[in-house]
């Protein structure tokens, strides 16, 4: 099934942290949202910097920090 809407909908109701911002990430990145994702990920990384580290192991954010060369 697929959740992404509904955790989608969820999040965007939760305040900006540095967990919800890099879940936002994932569900945007999942949903073709790509600008939305990239902007949450690297938020995410101001936040709490090792969540670098794990980006780079989860297939959604990985992809944008390879496709689109973000850095930290």
């Amino acid at each position: 099934m697929d959740y992404n809407g509904t955790a989608r909908t969820i999040l965007e109701t939760l305040p900006d942290t540095e967990n919800v911002c890099y879940l936002k990430a994932i569900v945007y990145a999942r949903t073709d949202r790509d600008e939305e994702a990239q902007k949450y990920f690297l938020k995410a990384c101001e936040l709490k910097p090792s969540l670098w580290h794990r980006g780079t192991l989860d297939p959604e954010i990985s992809w944008l920090i390879k496709h689109y060369q973000l850095t930290h």
